[in-house]
């Protein structure tokens, strides 16, 4: 009955429990939209490649087996928007040879999850107007980090290839990538620095995720957790003024911790970007079906979508921070646990009221509410310096400077006392020579010769 629409143009038949070979749909040569996910489909998508004026195509969850290399959806040359995730991502690598360069212009693809992935889908490397990528969760082992994706589609808001398992350099593009909004490459094995120029080419970032990789070096001057980062928090960071989401937390970190970062963090909501217009829209900021883990009271949430134009939040904890937190404002979560952070916590007013004992634990120098310790009797926390540095607590500049003016010191107090006393200064020679004297036979009786003396 369907095959006799010849002018459809839309078709939903989601969540309806059907199942079977996925509907074989001919002669809809007009069907731009075609909706359906969260049915029990299976079989191969190629039933659906008569469909040339498909414009949008949502599979999500079914078992319909996916080609990873997309090769049977090249001959719907109008398709823009595809959503595939979870589903059977299979290789089809051999699909490949026999199809010429790609005319598809593809703006949004999700395959997320699941399968074994084989191939990276190079045919995307044809693609220059690609708005929203999503291939997380898909085992594409042995695959290098596919930078080509950010240097080709400069239209890129949001990319997604966490837990993908690949390896490589993190690069970016020789050329500034002003739109992109969501980066998250976490759960790889991926190595060396993050380039140093992240901030400057990428600055519209709103929330950055390379966890659980084996990234090395210092945080970018010009901008993760299980890395090995090092050094401190450079100021440049609070220039990331729609970064939303922090978390730099077990890593290595030290020094102090910038003021403007507690303020650049903000939950104002005027920031936020909305999804899902039309076939020719914007496929807007956090659109994803993608959960971001957020830490609350210590309990941790899974947010996903467009509720996360509405969190905020930083986690410094398990590092080794020292100097005092500076006052902040509008931020949903905050963890400083567990670095070497002294003073006081923030009057518990306002924002900072939300925040409860496990955002300050593990600071042996911190006191005040909602810890138990009582800034009022204890001591060592008003004994040690107010101003650490990044070298700790020990300023070295100072330390050297008064080491150096000590040695210059001492010899200009002796001479001064030697001037205007005569009897000291008489004293004082006579136990040089006295000493000098003891020091000549000594060396005489034990260095030289019994016949030579």
């Amino acid at each position: 009955m369907l095959e006799n629409l010849t002018s459809l143009e839309y078709l939903d038949i989601s969540f309806h429990s059907f199942f079977g070979d996925i509907i074989v749909l001919k002669n809809l040569t007009s069907l731009e939209y075609l909706d359906l996910s969260s049915n029990k489909f299976s079989g191969n998508i190629s039933h659906l490649k008569s469909l040339t004026s498909l414009r949008e195509l949502r599979l999500s969850k079914n078992k319909i087996e996916i080609p990873s290399s997309l090769a049977l959806l090249f001959n719907i040359s109008k398709l823009q928007k595809l959503y595939a995730d979870n589903n059977m991502i299979y290789n089809a690598e051999t699909e490949m040879h026999s199809l010429d360069t790609p005319t598809f212009q593809l703006r949004s693809i999700t395959l997320s999850c699941c399968g074994d992935g084989g191939s990276f889908p190079q045919s995307l490397n044809h693609q220059h107007d690609l708005e929203y990528v999503d291939l997380s969760n898909i085992n594409f082992k042995g695959y290098q980090f596919p930078n080509w994706l950010l240097e080709n589609n400069k239209k890129l808001k949001e990319l997604h290839l966490a837990n993908s398992s690949l390896s490589g350099h993190f690069q970016l593009p020789p050329t500034s990538h002003r739109g992109l909004l969501y980066l998250d490459v976490s759960n790889n094995s991926l190595n060396g620095n993050i380039p140093n120029e992240i901030g400057a080419k990428v600055p519209s970032l709103e929330l950055l995720n390379m966890s659980n990789n084996f990234f090395g070096g210092g945080i970018p001057i010009s901008i993760g957790d299980n890395n090995h980062f090092e050094g401190g928090i450079p100021v440049q960071l609070c220039k990331l003024n729609r970064l939303r989401l922090i978390d730099v937390s077990n890593n290595n970190l030290s020094g102090t911790i910038p003021p403007c970062l507690m303020n650049s963090i903000s939950n104002d909501s005027s920031h936020a970007y909305y999804s899902d217009y039309d076939y020719n829209g914007y496929i807007g900021s956090f659109s994803a079906d993608v959960p971001v883990e957020v830490t609350m009271k210590s309990i941790s949430y899974f947010y996903r979508g467009r509720v996360l134009t509405y969190l905020s939040g930083i986690d410094l904890s398990c590092n080794k921070l020292t100097g005092e937190i500076p006052l902040q404002s509008r931020t949903d979560t905050l963890s400083v646990a567990y670095n070497n952070l002294l003073g006081t916590t923030p009057q518990t007013t306002g924002q900072f009221a939300t925040f409860e004992e496990s955002s300050y634990v593990g600071n042996p120098f911190l006191c005040g509410e909602p810890l138990p310790k009582n800034c009022s009797t204890d001591e060592s926390s008003s004994s040690m310096p107010r101003n650490a540095t990044d070298e700790g607590f020990l300023d070295m500049k100072v330390f050297c400077a008064s080491f150096v003016g000590s040695y210059i010191v001492m010899p200009l107090c002796i001479a001064i006392v030697l001037y205007i006393n005569p009897y000291w200064r008489q004293a004082w020679f006579y136990h040089v020579e006295a000493a000098t004297m003891s020091y000549y036979y000594f060396v005489l009786d034990n260095t030289l010769p019994k016949r030579f003396r």
